[in-house]
């Protein structure tokens, strides 16, 4: 109920007045007739897929200028490219960051030229991306302790965590993990074979917080070694793979043809089976204690919680699934 109150009160106010002052910005830049924009909805998953595929285009043609929304998109942008347009009004990491972009996509000014989503583009060979990450990777330098430490085998994980109810499918929540114990187990479980744990994520993620607070053993953190994604992408690359939420965080990954396994999924990703780099472990529903089936993303429109259950991802599928996965050659 304060969380509401919050949000009404203050979050939703800037929100709303920051994205109009960005609604302008669009305006002003959409006069300029001398340059295109190429920006697509600056999510994190699809800005990376964005300037992947549209770097070579970008490099050959001048009249193209990547443009940054501010907060973690310009970090995405400005690792592609070290040519790119700013918007004025940017927005910073102290912002409300997707509830302002919301509302500008209202604006009849805000023409992404590309919705992007992995698995829809033509280029099958994910050769062609890991090696083109490869090579902007080779023009940063990195420090020592992050150079050591990737010598380790470890896995990435990340967890989406929202809160405890299982029944809550509503927007990302689809996504979330609620169970966290399992992942707790799983992590035990990969040090008895002497694989560490990079947890990722920032302070601003739940469930990254909760797990830095347990002080686990051989397990460590994105946010302890920095906030650059040249820095993510380096630990992505040197990696055994990623155990996770699905989420903005599996891009990086999937085009370095790393091995995901995506835990607490619905059917929106049961397309992306085809690649062998790619697997997932769906939620299950099951209505008035009948025949379960995987989760829908339609069925987040499902008000009634009483009608139905979720079933979440447990820790012996999630361990089987490591082993088939990640322990055979």
């Amino acid at each position: 109920m304060f969380k509401s109150f919050i949000i009404f009160l203050i979050i939703e106010p800037i929100a709303k007045f920051y994205s109009f002052l960005i609604k302008i910005n669009l305006f002003f830049l959409s006069l300029d007739k001398n340059k295109f924009y190429s920006y697509t909805n600056p999510s994190f998953g699809e800005t990376f897929e964005h300037c992947l595929f549209f770097y070579n285009q970008t490099l050959k043609n001048k009249n193209i200028l990547p443009l940054s929304f501010g907060g973690f998109n310009e970090r995405i942008v400005s690792f592609f490219f070290t040519k790119y347009k700013n918007l004025f009004f940017k927005i910073f990491f102290f912002l409300p960051y997707y509830r302002i972009v919301q509302y500008v996509h209202k604006s009849k000014y805000y023409k992404p030229n590309m919705i992007s989503y992995a698995g829809k583009f033509k280029i099958k060979d994910t050769n062609y991306t890991e090696k083109i990450i490869n090579n902007i990777l080779s023009e940063h330098i990195f420090n020592n302790n992050l150079i050591n430490f990737c010598k380790k085998r470890y896995i990435c994980i990340f967890i989406k965590h929202y809160n405890l109810n299982i029944s809550d499918i509503s927007g990302s929540n689809l996504r979330q993990t609620t169970e966290l114990k399992k992942i707790i187990d799983l992590i035990n479980f990969l040090r008895l074979h002497d694989i560490k744990t990079v947890i990722l994520g920032t302070k601003q993620d739940q469930g990254t917080v909760y797990f830095r607070n347990l002080n686990l053993k051989g397990v460590y953190y994105m946010l302890d070694f920095s906030n650059k994604l040249s820095d993510l992408l380096y630990i992505a690359k040197h990696s055994l793979g990623y155990i996770g939420s699905v989420g903005g965080l599996v891009i990086p990954f999937f085009y370095l043809n790393k091995k995901l396994l995506c835990i607490d999924a619905s059917t929106t990703y049961i397309s992306f089976t085809k690649y062998n780099n790619l697997r997932f472990i769906y939620k299950k529903i099951i209505f008035n204690n009948k025949k379960e089936r995987i989760l829908r993303t339609k069925d987040q429109c499902l008000k009634d919680q009483s009608i139905f259950r979720i079933k979440e991802s447990s820790f012996i599928e999630i361990k089987k699934e490591t082993q088939k996965f990640f322990f055979v050659k």
